[in-house]
């Protein structure tokens, strides 16, 4: 069976000069990032077609990336429209989508390759002033998905090179054989925000729908408080507290799926 799957392939350390080089298009993506958002802000679209004739050509001229990575930013930006004004027509209180933190840099499916150089594997970043190689961590668990990519057999889609606590990591989407389920006692969960999960059975004897709304409601307040501390122009509040609703969130999760493991030898 082939399904998708997303790679998080850790890239070995590069140079000082690698180093610099991705931190300069970490930082021209970002930019370029802004400058779309704030163009579609002033258009009031979120069209990928509009956005493409009105803005591309100005926003090429001003920052100095690939075609390619400039085409992902295009495509980010109408995501982000799109999540602003969805929440908008909900009726909950967010203001507009600003880039305020470096983004992972957006890579196109034909703006980068993986090549295979005998038992080791190299990311070949296209850049504005030629090719960036980056030797990458052989992992034996992804291995069958880089040779496929690298022999032309594999799909590789858009992907990301995001920053992790000073690594660089490669998110490689593509397509692979996945093994069947075998056994009996099989569970399918489904994670999610307005339900936090779903668990089935293949024979639908069991379907359990976990709630999300009080999760949801605690994140709005979470919000609201940002909100009220930026109107009050109280930055350094905020910049203190960013990581509290992550680190709760991720204790949420983190219990949460202790107990559904132990429950499905009973379901």
């Amino acid at each position: 069976m082939r399904d998708h799957i997303s790679l998080k392939v850790k890239l070995l350390e590069p140079t000082a000069k690698k180093v610099r080089a991705l931190s300069a298009m970490q930082e021209q993506y970002t930019k370029a990032l802004s400058l779309l958002v704030e163009k579609a802000k002033e258009l009031d679209t979120t069209s990928l077609g509009r956005l493409h004739r009105e803005a591309y050509r100005q926003v090429k001229g001003e920052v100095l990336l690939p075609s390619e990575s400039l085409r992902v930013a295009l495509n980010q930006t109408c995501h982000i429209m799109r999540s602003w004004k969805a929440r908008r027509e909900r009726g909950l209180r967010n203001g507009p989508p600003v880039m305020k933190r470096l983004q992972p840099i957006g890579m196109g499916a034909r703006g980068y390759r993986i090549v295979q150089d005998r038992n080791r594997f190299v990311l070949r970043l296209t850049t504005i002033d030629g090719f960036l190689w980056l030797p990458l961590k052989n992992e034996p668990y992804y291995r069958a998905c880089l040779e496929a990519i690298a022999t032309g057999k594999g799909h590789q889609g858009d992907s990301k090179l995001v920053q992790e606590k000073g690594w660089w990591y490669l998110l490689l989407p593509t397509r692979g054989d996945v093994p069947e389920p075998a056994g009996i006692n099989i569970v399918g969960v489904d994670l999610g925000v307005a339900n936090l999960a779903v668990v089935s059975t293949p024979d639908g004897k069991v379907n359990r729908f976990l709630s999300g709304h009080a999760i949801q409601a605690k994140r709005n307040r979470f919000f609201d408080r940002r909100y009220s501390l930026s109107c009050a122009k109280k930055p350094h509040i905020i910049k203190r507290d960013r990581d509290k609703e992550h680190c709760w969130m991720k204790d949420v999760n983190h219990r949460f799926r202790g107990p559904l493991s132990e429950k499905r030898g009973r379901w």
